[in-house]
């Protein structure tokens, strides 16, 4: 395939323009299919996440590691040992990062209790339990700490460069940290998974009883998701929220509204009501947006040109409709218009597609295609025609030598039976 690039720089708004007044201090609000930023305060700021890390357990789980939700866990009691924030503080930091904390987030797992791999997932993504974080950990390898040490790994390959997580759940360490940009990049990637989409969209789930403990009823407290809050947002299709009072309230969601999907990282908010305001706010200017259209083709005046080889003239090529880029004002960016012609070994009728238009955003990602139309015919020269004719029989000859041979030799004998006829 032959490439004729044609480059568009369109007016680029660094970060979006969408007018909206926040109160968090660092977020980051990104088109959950191209990536783009549209809406960001100190996005690469380093900050504690809280319990939104859960949602980067989850992810590398799903992506790395084999799932059986029907899989019985029997948990053991290192991912269950329990101490203070103090204890971890008078120790500068230096007790393991994933040990659990009295006050802390908790299903109150026990020792050799057992259960569903399911019933994990659903208490640490609905409940935000810590140890059933570190439990689900404990399964996937030898040590929480090494199973740390695969999760960052995943996460830069992500693209996460400004993250590093010590424990499976978010409770504090001065080591675990990440940015509201690296935050929408992993609820990006997680959003697109329809099991975990499922676990960050369920308000209530009922774990059944086990061997030490009788049935426990999880719910989700989070108002963007219980149609009774005066937050409640139908357009949220997935969320994870955490807190510590070193990391203030965070969030990371996902909402889709009228094709457009979006993902939203606030973090460091002092309140739940700055928190939950601050999301209306942004889910609001997002969506009502309105998208614009910009004229890279017109249909009337846009001819192409192209030469084949064995064509007996030069094509003339066309658009039967304009070519329109539809785009929303905070993501206008550099585009990338390229003119794909196709190859064509054969004669070419006008209204035939000979060439696509592709449009693509600055990371590479293709955002349209339009079709090119013949004009007008183009033949086979007929040296062309002699030569392909010349270069068959030879490729014949070359592949099939004895039935080449045979071909001959009847061609040999119908012309002397035909002479023979002529002499008599």
């Amino acid at each position: 395939m032959r490439l004729k690039h044609f480059i568009f720089l369109f007016p680029f708004f660094l970060f979006g323009n969408i007018s909206v007044i926040t109160n968090s201090t660092n977020l980051c609000v990104m088109n959950a299919e191209t990536g783009n930023v549209i809406y960001q305060k100190n996005m690469h700021q380093k900050i504690y996440p809280g319990s939104v890390t859960k949602v980067a357990t989850a992810l590398y789980l799903i992506e790395e590691c084999e799932i059986d939700e029907e899989y019985v866990v029997t948990c053991m009691k290192e991912p269950l040992v329990v101490t203070t924030e103090q204890k971890k503080v008078e120790s500068n930091f230096t007790l393991p990062g994933h040990i659990l904390e009295n006050d802390g987030v908790t299903i109150y797992l026990k020792n050799q209790e057992r259960l569903k791999l399911k019933d994990l997932f659903y208490a640490m993504m609905i409940k935000s339990a810590n140890d059933a974080s570190n439990v689900i950990a404990s399964v996937y390898d030898k040590t929480i700490p090494d199973f740390m040490f695969k999760v960052n790994k995943f996460l830069r390959q992500l693209g996460c460069r400004d993250t590093h997580f010590v424990n499976p759940h978010g409770l504090h360490h001065p080591d675990h940290v990440t940015t509201p940009y690296d935050l929408a990049i992993i609820m990006k990637k997680a959003s697109s998974h329809p099991y975990l989409k499922k676990l960050m969209s369920t308000t209530d789930y009922l774990i059944p009883k086990t061997n030490l403990s009788s049935a426990r009823e999880i719910k989700t407290f989070n108002k963007l998701m219980r149609k009774e809050s005066r937050y409640y947002t139908p357009s949220v299709t997935g969320v994870k929220t955490g807190y510590h009072h070193r990391a203030r309230y965070n969030i990371a969601l996902a909402a889709e509204k009228d094709g457009r999907a979006i993902i939203v990282a606030i973090n460091k908010s002092q309140s739940s009501k700055t928190l939950y305001d601050d999301c209306r706010k942004l889910l609001d200017a997002v969506f009502d947006e309105k998208p614009k259209e910009r004229l890279l083709f017109n249909a009337k005046e846009s001819k192409f040109h192209h030469e084949y080889e064995w064509g007996n003239q030069k094509l003339t090529a066309s658009l039967k409709e304009n070519c329109l880029l539809s785009y929303y004002p905070s993501e206008e960016e550099p585009v990338d218009v390229k003119l794909h012609w196709i190859e064509k070994d054969s004669p070419i009728k006008a209204g035939d597609v000979v060439a696509t238009i592709d449009i693509y955003n600055q990371a590479g990602a293709p955002l349209m295609q339009q079709a090119v139309y013949a004009e007008n015919s183009v033949g086979v020269r007929f040296g062309k025609k002699v030569a392909f004719v010349v270069n068959t029989i030879i490729r014949f000859t070359a592949s099939y030598p004895l039935s080449s041979i045979a071909f001959i030799l009847l061609i040999g004998l119908f012309i002397r039976s035909r002479r023979r006829k002529k002499i008599v």
